[in-house]
C-alpha cells in the first residue's frame, strides 16, 4: 500500500478502511474454514480455532486478533474504528485514529519501503528505490505518488507548491493564484495564468484560455477531423462548435443540447431533466424521481435518488442482477454463463432484509443470520468487534458434508445435524 491508498483510507472513514482492506471474511455468512473448536461468554468473549489452523481472539469491543497460516494474515484491532494492525506475508500496514503506516519487503530483488504519517501534518518514508521523503506540513516537504500525483514538493505551502503526473511538471506560487505548466519532453506546450485573471494553456491538440474565471473560458481544438473551438459566457450562454460535435447551452450548466456523430442530448434542466441517446446507449433522467440507462451489457434503473436502484451486468459470462431499497432492502443474484450449452446457472443469490436478517447461498453452502445492523454487506471490523453483540441466531449449510449448524444466543443454542438432501457442490441453485 502506497501513500495515495493510505490518504484515500483515511477520506473514506473507518467503516470503508476494513471494508477496502480485507477480502476474506471472518464472520460472514459464506463461511468457508470449519471451526474445529470455540469458546464463547456471550458477544463480549470469543477464542476459536479452524480445521486449517486459524485462530480467533475477540475481547469485544476492545480487542480483537485474527491469525490465518495459510494466506500469512493476521489483523488485530483495538477498540475497532479506533486502531488497526494488518500483516499480509511481506506486508505491514497500520492505523491509529488519523495516524497512519506500511512496510513492504516484497524480496531480495527489491529493497523494502515503508511510511508513517500523522495526517495532515507530518509524513516520512522511503521507497523502494531507496529515495527518502519526508514532509512537514505546510512548512516543507516532498511526497512521491500522492493522489494520483507522481511527485509533490512545496515550501510554506501555498506559496510554493509543486507536482507532475506523467512528465507533465506543475508548478503554483501563491496556490491556487499564479500558476506554470511546462513538459519537458515538448517545450510547445505549456501553461500560465493569474488565477482568476487570465491563464492560457497550450497542447498539443489545442489551447485555451480564461478570463476572469469562471465568466469566461475559451479553447481552440486543432486534432485531425475533429477541430472547432468553444468558449463559455458564464452564467448566459456556452458553445462548442467541432467537426464531430455542436452542442450549446443557456444557464450553462441547466439547459442545454449537444448532438455528435453518435449521440445525441439534452438537459431541461439539468440535473432534473437529462436525455441522451447513443447508437447502443440510452440516458433518461427525471432526478430525483427516476432514471434509466442502457449500455451495452448494462443496465441500470434508479428511483427516488438513491433509495431504490436496479442494476442488471454482464461481464465475461457472468450476469449479476441487483435489487436494492436502501437500506432496507438488498437483493444480489450472480449468474455464469456455460459458453457449450449457453445455459445460465444461478451462482450466488444473497438477500438482506435490514435490519432483520441476511442470506447467502452458494453452491457449496448457505447461510441465514439474525438480527443484522450492518447496512452493508461486509466490513471486517465490524464483523469482528461488533456483528456478534446484534447475531442472536445464525444458520451455516454445508452441501458437501450434509451438515447444517445451529447457533443461538452466543452458543447457548448450538446444535449440528445432517442433511437428508443430496447437494453436489456445483449444482445450480434452486
Amino acid at each position: 500500500m502506497n501513500v495515495m491508498r493510505a490518504l484515500i483510507l483515511v477520506f473514506l472513514g473507518a467503516a470503508s478502511v476494513a471494508a477496502a482492506s480485507e477480502e476474506r471474511p471472518r464472520y460472514a455468512l459464506d463461511r468457508p474454514d470449519e471451526i474445529v473448536w470455540r469458546f464463547r461468554l456471550g458477544p463480549l468473549f470469543e477464542r476459536h480455532v479452524t480445521r486449517e489452523g486459524g485462530t480467533f481472539t475477540a475481547v469485544r469491543p476492545f480487542y480483537s486478533k485474527v491469525e490465518d497460516p495459510v494466506s500469512g494474515e493476521r489483523v488485530d484491532d483495538a477498540v475497532w474504528p479506533l486502531a488497526t494492525f494488518h500483516r499480509e506475508r511481506e506486508q505491514r500496514w497500520w492505523r491509529v485514529l488519523n495516524a497512519f503506516g506500511h512496510r513492504e519487503t516484497p524480496g531480495a530483488e527489491q529493497d523494502a519501503d515503508w511510511m508513517f504519517c500523522f495526517f495532515p501534518f507530518y509524513t516520512q518514508g522511503e521507497t523502494r528505490q531507496g529515495d527518502d521523503y519526508w514532509s512537514l506540513f505546510p512548512f516543507h516537504g516532498y511526497l512521491p505518488h500522492i493522489v494520483l500525483m507522481d511527485d509533490i514538493h512545496y515550501t510554506l505551502f501555498p506559496f510554493y507548491f509543486r507536482y507532475s503526473v506523467n512528465n507533465v511538471e506543475r508548478r503554483y506560487y501563491f496556490w491556487p493564484f499564479y500558476s506554470e505548466t511546462q513538459e519537458p519532453e515538448n517545450p510547445d506546450v505549456w501553461h500560465s495564468g493569474v488565477f482568476p485573471f487570465y491563464g492560457k494553456t497550450v497542447k498539443r491538440t489545442g489551447t485555451n484560455s480564461y478570463a476572469f474565471w469562471p465568466f469566461w473560458v475559451s479553447a481552440t481544438y486543432t486534432e485531425p477531423q475533429n477541430s472547432g473551438n468553444s468558449w463559455i459566457l458564464f452564467p448566459l450562454m456556452a458553445q462548442i462548435q467541432r467537426e464531430k460535435l455542436c452542442q450549446w447551452w443557456v444557464l450553462p450548466p441547466f439547459f442545454g443540447y449537444g448532438k455528435s456523430t453518435t449521440s445525441e442530448q439534452w438537459r431541461l434542466p439539468w440535473p432534473f431533466v437529462e436525455l441522451k441517446q447513443e447508437r447502443e446507449a440510452r440516458l433518461r433522467s427525471f432526478w430525483p424521481f427516476y432514471s434509466d440507462l442502457f449500455d451495452g451489457e448494462h443496465r441500470r434503473y434508479t428511483g427516488g435518488w438513491i433509495l431504490f436502484s436496479h442494476e442488471v451486468n454482464s461481464v465475461k459470462g457472468v450476469r449479476s442482477d441487483r435489487l436494492r431499497f436502501f437500506p432496507f432492502y438488498t437483493d444480489e443474484e450472480i449468474y455464469a454463463h456455460d459458453p457449450h450449452t449457453g445455459a445460465e446457472s444461478l451462482r450466488e443469490h444473497y438477500l438482506r432484509v435490514w435490519p432483520f436478517f441476511t442470506y447467502l447461498r452458494t453452491p457449496a453452502r448457505s447461510g441465514f443470520r439474525t438480527l443484522e445492523l450492518n447496512p452493508i454487506r461486509y466490513s471486517g471490523g465490524i464483523e469482528r468487534n461488533w456483528a456478534p453483540f446484534w447475531t442472536v441466531y445464525s444458520r451455516h449449510h454445508d452441501f458437501r458434508k450434509h451438515r447444517i449448524e445451529h447457533d443461538g444466543l452466543w452458543g447457548i443454542i448450538n446444535f449440528v445435524v445432517s442433511d437428508d438432501e443430496t447437494h453436489e457442490e456445483g449444482d445450480p441453485l434452486p
